[in-house]
């Protein structure tokens, strides 16, 4: 079994220790902001194959 979300230490999983977060800054900060619900904005733009763009104002 391999931890939810890469390993970010989020969850109630034991094997999720945070030790796999490669990128946990980025997704702590998806989660803090508004515009999406949770960290949806920064699993979109690691694992989408297709071009993202996002304006921020």
């Amino acid at each position: 079994m391999y931890p939810a979300g890469g390993g970010f230490g989020l969850t109630i999983d034991t094997a999720d220790t945070g030790n796999m977060a490669v990128h946990k800054t980025y997704v702590m900060n998806s989660i803090s902001n508004p515009d999406m619900e949770d960290a949806n904005e920064a699993c979109i733009a690691c694992h989408t194959g297709i071009a993202v763009k996002k304006m921020q104002n």
